[in-house]
């Protein structure tokens, strides 16, 4: 008796699950009819009917409800490039470092590009939404830092295939720590911050995560977590968790103290 019945529950499951497949369609003229769909060819999508007859019917004869909902189980292959670009500055403090022949902070201003292209020419109208996240790299330090991140809205309208924006700006510094004096103090190792790779995510309008690129795997799997933190945090690369900046290995010696003998 328990049998028959898990039977009839799967039985019935099965039945409501072939039903769900199954939806009204409309056309531009009106006419409704109730048909499965299998996919899209081109610019058609190929429908099966309740007698079991394929038939394949243009994009542009469907109602803008229909095409929605086409669209949305099919969102476009996608290209993703990431690129940034370089600009070097003297400051004040440079200038003044040069006269007096000491070595002074390296400045440089980094500025992020982002484009994303649509590999086919398939229709696809729907809002999409790229976040980027871009990252430094400690000198002398294991860890990383979020120096950038940032939301678009976009959508691929008309003939239009590539979308493509300037990111943030962000200043990355390369600087010496004495202990002392210049002449007769401690230099600590180099410091300060390089560029350090980046990740990039397209989403369609429910959420879902239709492409991805990035510089390093591990940042991806870990990206929910760098995602909580704000610009200008350092966070462990293996688990993306927010920390410290790390400490200097060791103290050298003044260059004017005798050497060991």
């Amino acid at each position: 008796m328990k049998q028959l019945f898990i039977f009839i529950v799967l039985f019935l499951l099965s039945c409501s699950l072939v039903q769900a497949k199954t939806r009204t369609w409309t056309t531009t003229d009106g006419k409704g009819f109730d048909a499965e769909y299998l996919s899209i060819f081109g610019d058609k999508v190929v429908l099966k009917l309740k007698t079991g007859k394929k038939v394949r019917i243009p994009m542009d004869k469907l109602s803008p409800s229909d095409k929605v909902f086409v669209e949305r189980l099919n969102p476009p292959r996608l290209d993703i490039n990431f690129t940034h670009t370089k600009k070097q500055r003297k400051t004040p403090l440079q200038a003044e470092s040069a006269e007096k022949h000491h070595p002074s902070p390296k400045m440089k201003f980094v500025t992020f590009h982002v484009s994303v292209k649509k590999k086919s020419s398939a229709s696809y109208s729907l809002p999409l939404t790229v976040e980027y996240f871009a990252f430094a790299d400690e000198i002398n330090g294991d860890k990383k830092i979020l120096v950038a991140h940032e939301t678009k809205a976009f959508s691929f309208k008309g003939k239009n295939r590539e979308y493509t924006f300037q990111g943030k700006t962000v200043e990355f510094m390369r600087y010496i720590v004495v202990i002392g004096t210049w002449e007769k103090g401690i230099h600590l190792p180099p410091r300060g911050e390089r560029y350090g790779g980046f990740v990039v995510i397209v989403r369609d309008q429910s959420g879902k995560v239709i492409a991805h690129k990035s510089s390093n795997k591990n940042l991806y799997k870990v990206i929910d977590k760098i995602a909580k933190l704000h610009e200008g945090c350092y966070f462990d690369p293996t688990t993306g968790l927010r920390t410290y900046p790390s400490r200097p290995d060791h103290f050298p010696k003044p260059s004017w103290l005798p050497k060991e003998t």
